[in-house]
Order: C-alpha cells, then sequence, then structure tokens
C-alpha cells in the first residue's frame, strides 16, 4: 500500500540532509557520479606525497629507520582510508536521503506526515548544532598535534624528520600534515553523520512498518533496506579488514602495533553498530507488526475451540472448515519474516567478526612485549 498525502500536505515537505550546515557539505552533492569523481582526485595528495618523498631521497633510504616505502600506516590512512571515507561519506549523503524517501512513498512506515517531518527536523537540527560542527574540526587538529609530535617534529630519523636535516620535517612530512588533518576531519564527519542517519531512521520505523506476507523478498518487503544497511555495515568491514591485512606482518614497536589493533578493533566495533542496529529496529518493528497481525487470528481460533469443547456444542461440517481455515491462516502468518534480509543463521556475522577475533588473539599474546625491542614499520 503506498501512503497518500493529506490535504496540504506532501511527502517532500522536509528532506534530510546529511551534509547540511557542514563546512565541507559543498562537497558532497545527491549525485553519486561526482562522488566517485571527489574520491579518485583524493587520492592525488597522498600520490603527490610519495612523488615528493622520492625527490626529497626519502622514499626509499636503508639510512631512514622508517622511509616512506616501508610505513605501512601511510598507505593504510591516506592511500586505502582517505579515498574510502570519501567515497562512503558521498554515497552515504546521496543515497540514504533517496533511500529513505522511496521506502517512505513506498508504504513501508506507519509514519504519518507530522511524525516524519519531525523526524528529520531532529535528524538536520542535530547536525546544524555548534558541537557537531566544531567536533571534527577539534578531533582532526588533535590527530594532527599527535602526528606532529610523535613523527613530523620528532628525531627517529624517518623520513618525516630524517637525520641528515638536522632534525627539521621534510616538506613531505608538513603536507602530510595537512593531509592528515582532511583525513580525520572527515572520518569524524562522516560517523557523525552515519550516526544521524541511523537516529532519523530509527525514529521513524519506532512508528511502525507495514509488512507485505506474500512479497517475494522473503522478507515481507523490507528486504532493501536490509539490503542497504548490510551492504554499508560490510563495505566498512571491508575496508578494516583491508586496513588490517596492510599492517598485520609488518614488524613494527609492540605499542604501535598494538594501538593500531586496538583502532581497528574499535573500528570493527562501530561497524557493527552501525550496520546492524538499523536491521535491528527493523526486526523490532517487523516483530511487532506480525504479532499485531496474529493477535486477532489467535483469538479467533481460541474462540472457536472454546466454543466447540463447550458442554452443549456438537461439531458441524462448517465447524471443522471454520477451525481448518484458521488454523491455515494462522500457520501461513506465522511464517512472516520478522527480519529484513535471509542472514541464512547470521553466517555473515560469524565471517565478519572472525578478523576482530584474530585481532584479539594477536593482541592478547603482544602484551608482554610492550618494553620489546622497536622495528619499523608503520605509523599510527
Amino acid at each position: 500500500m503506498v501512503l497518500e498525502p493529506r490535504a496540504g500536505e506532501t511527502l517532500t515537505t522536509l528532506k534530510f540532509e546529511p551534509s547540511r550546515g557542514s563546512l565541507i557539505g559543498h562537497i558532497y552533492t545527491t549525485n553519486v557520479e561526482k562522488s566517485i569523481s571527489v574520491a579518485v582526485i583524493a587520492m592525488l595528495p597522498p600520490i603527490c606525497i610519495i612523488i615528493l618523498s622520492w625527490a626529497e631521497h626519502v622514499l626509499i633510504s636503508p639510512s631512514l629507520h622508517l622511509d616512506l616505502i616501508h610505513d605501512a600506516g601511510f598507505f593504510a590512512q591516506y592511500v586505502l582510508l582517505l579515498p574510502a571515507v570519501v567515497l562512503g561519506m558521498g554515497l552515504l549523503t546521496a543515497d540514504f536521503p533517496t533511500r529513505l524517501e522511496a521506502w517512505r512513498n513506498a508504504g513501508l512506515f506507519k509514519v504519518n506526515q507530522s511524525g516524519y517531518e519531525e523526524a528529520i527536523k531532529l535528524g538536520n537540527s542535530l547536525l546544524e548544532s555548534r558541537f557537531v560542527q566544531f567536533l571534527p574540526v577539534i578531533f582532526a587538529a588533535f590527530c594532527v598535534v599527535y602526528g606532529a609530535y610523535l613523527h613530523t617534529f620528532s628525531d627517529k630519523n624517518t623520513w618525516h624528520s630524517p637525520n641528515y636535516l638536522g632534525g627539521y620535517p621534510t616538506i613531505s612530512g608538513l603536507i602530510t600534515l595537512f593531509v592528515r588533518f582532511i583525513l580525520y576531519f572527515l572520518v569524524c564527519h562522516f560517523f557523525i553523520s552515519t550516526f544521524s542517519c541511523i537516529i532519523v531512521f530509527k525514529k521513524i520505523i519506532q512508528n511502525g512498518v507495514n509488512l507485505n506476507v506474500v512479497h517475494s523478498d522473503a522478507s515481507a518487503g523490507l528486504g532493501d533496506i536490509g539490503e542497504y544497511w548490510l551492504k554499508y555495515y560490510l563495505s566498512i568491514l571491508i575496508v578494516g579488514l583491508l586496513f588490517l591485512l596492510l599492517v598485520y606482518f609488518v614488524q613494527s614497536t609492540a605499542w604501535g602495533r598494538s594501538f593500531t589493533y586496538l583502532i581497528v578493533l574499535l573500528s570493527y566495533s562501530v561497524a557493527l553498530a552501525c550496520g546492524f542496529l538499523p536491521i535491528y529496529y527493523t526486526h523490532k518493528a517487523m516483530y511487532s507488526e506480525k504479532l499485531s497481525i496474529m493477535s486477532p487470528v489467535d483469538r479467533a481460533i481460541s474462540n472457536t475451540l472454546t466454543f466447540l469443547l463447550s458442554e452443549n456444542s456438537y461439531l458441524k461440517s462448517e465447524d471443522e472448515d471454520l477451525e481448518r481455515r484458521l488454523k491455515v491462516r494462522q500457520t501461513l502468518l506465522e511464517n512472516i519474516a520478522t527480519w529484513p534480509y535471509n542472514f541464512k543463521g547470521f553466517s555473515f556475522l560469524t565471517v565478519s567478526l572472525l578478523p576482530a577475533a584474530l585481532s584479539i588473539l594477536d593482541f592478547v599474546t603482544k602484551v608482554g612485549a610492550f618494553l620489546g625491542p622497536s622495528g619499523s614499520g608503520v605509523t599510527p
């Protein structure tokens, strides 16, 4: 059933805008192709840094404790994570509002117009708040100061500040600080936008959903919702897994490696929450709607059985037929899906959490090595 707007109302009175009020909102448009183009452009700064480091003779240098070519942390952050976050942010701001309106117009939600607009206003007002506007800036500035202290202005003889420059930073190292600010600004803003999307989605779906018992998606018509959030969930997990593989076999100081693993584990935890919570909220709404559909049938069967078992009643063919039809209907309703996706025993959770489990095991085995000898390989 497609919801019709009431008199004087439209289904597009308000629109959720994840980039609303953002310092980088102009970068992200509703055009997905442009988001992909911006992600490709995001590859240019790290490429320029690599070329510049070659000109400064720090790309490959056996005399350095850590040259750029062996700095897995650089490639994990700026070659992998930066374009992934840029692309993810663009797709999120472009795709989610469109999907939300499509789900609403398709009649999947029971929320009325005022409730829908209230949820949209809540999400937009959250993104426009002063705290949300300054938090990415503060977080990115902290990461820059941390990186500058740990690498750019240190005496560790790395490609950031080699000894032959007297401890002064390289130009490529200074540029990296600027790119570092952009990266962690986007990372923080990405998770803030995701959090806002989940809040809007939860507020809308808690009003209830409309189930299509015989829908071909085997999810009572809500399969598109589950597919969307699962793709989002798995995308973050893939990026996290690639990041893990990139640094896993690289020898580093025990603290550096453990710190990196803590970051990866935190990323997996956040991905699990961001990807699975909306599906869980949908499950709760579907289960509640299923109970409301089955309750009248259950009461009818109970009343029929009570009547048939009463002392002065006797079975008639029409009574038996009514009881049989009610039970058939009850059986059909019991098979209504209460999850918006065919999880196949939640096997995807087991597979996706396996890298996290291995990371925990590796982290535990490295606790005793905190004071071990230092090596080279990862820039946290």
